[in-house]
């Protein structure tokens, strides 16, 4: 590797498997960003279409800052983010970021998280998303923007972190405070558990509040049908999460993560497990609950999810308190349905 090192201060990691018609537009978004000062590491995950064919097209073009790697076996993002962050090791960075091999970032994405960072001296910098149907093209929503403006240093103290997108687009990590952290091999919701375990590592953050990066809804991400098998691997390491959790920097973030853990499982979790089959909804919901009160038995009190201090925080943060309140009945299936309804029926990108 001819490059200097010193000239290139982030390093972005992007797993690949079978993405041939994403990955042009992909790249060539990432060409032309006017901060140049990146390697971006590739993981082909044992691709069987045109994924290597195309990789291998770009490498020139990139001068250099494209490092490919493959997987020996197809073993999920997990895995592949985790060869990608030992071999950055190997040749430290000092911002970490991470995208999407089938969505595209604006000119200007990189430069907007990086000066944020340098500008503020922050630990995380987080920017905004654009999210747009994938036949169509035409804009769904858009997310992320309408943050504090200020340097958070007090992050166990900020609501935000309890109800943001956790997606690892849109966000950029300071390498020295999150160099030993490596993925958790799970089905579903291995963001969260990432962003989790770097958050209480952090000293500070900063929102960018523009969106600038291009999340593609594919027809398939609407039905979004979960199995038994990825529920069970969420629910574990979820567990594994909150045990960490009861020691420090960590316990004074667990409200947070709490929060969290209900909105990816109770939530999003059991309505994409009973769209399977809306006859085992309340088997769904019961298992969530019965997970929440041997974990996390404080899901009940608290703060972020109780309706003790009334309606207040915005939509969706009275949505989570009325979510909750549906499980405290036992009859957060009223929700299931409706969601299914929207989702399913009338095709509707509505997040859960």
């Amino acid at each position: 590797m001819n490059l200097e090192k010193k000239n290139f201060k982030i390093s972005i990691v992007t797993p690949v498997y079978n993405c041939e018609g994403y990955l042009n537009e992909f790249f060539d978004s990432v060409l032309n960003q006017t901060y140049k000062g990146f390697f971006l590491y590739v993981v082909n995950d044992c691709s069987t279409d045109r994924t290597r064919e195309i990789i291998k097209q770009y490498e020139d073009r990139f001068e250099g800052r494209l490092i490919y790697l493959e997987s020996k076996e197809n073993s999920g993002q997990s895995v592949s983010r985790n060869i990608a962050l030992d071999e950055i090791a190997k040749w430290p960075t000092e911002y970490l970021t991470f995208l999407d091999a089938d969505d595209w970032i604006e000119e200007d994405y990189l430069k907007d998280l990086y000066d944020a960072a340098i500008k503020e001296d922050a630990d995380l910098t987080i920017s905004g998303l654009h999210r747009f149907d994938d036949e169509t093209g035409k804009e769904i929503c858009v997310e992320m923007i309408s943050f504090p403006e200020n340097k958070i240093t007090k992050l166990y103290e900020f609501d935000g972190f309890g109800r943001m997108n956790t997606c690892l687009y849109c966000k950029l990590f300071r390498y020295e405070k999150v160099k030993d952290v490596r993925f958790r091999v799970m089905g579903r919701s291995e963001d969260t558990c990432y962003v989790f375990e770097t958050l209480p590592l952090m000293g500070s953050a900063k929102f960018t509040n523009h969106a600038y990066y291009h999340y593609r809804v594919r027809k398939s991400s609407l039905s979004g049908f979960g199995n038994d098998n990825i529920s069970k691997s969420m629910y574990e390491q979820f567990g594994n999460m909150l045990k960490k959790y009861e020691n420090e920097p960590y316990k004074d973030f667990i409200d947070l993560l709490e929060t969290q853990i209900f909105i990816r499982s109770a939530v999003g979790g059991v309505c994409r497990d009973s769209f399977k089959s809306m006859k085992k909804a309340k088997k769904y919901e019961n298992i969530c609950r019965r997970f929440m009160d041997e974990n996390m038995p404080s899901w009940r009190k608290n703060p972020y999810l109780s309706l003790r201090k009334g309606l207040s925080g915005g939509m969706k943060a009275n949505a989570l308190k009325v979510c909750t309140l549906l499980y405290k009945m036992h009859m957060f299936i009223l929700f299931v349905w409706a969601y299914y309804f929207m989702s399913q029926v009338l095709k509707k990108d509505v997040r859960a």
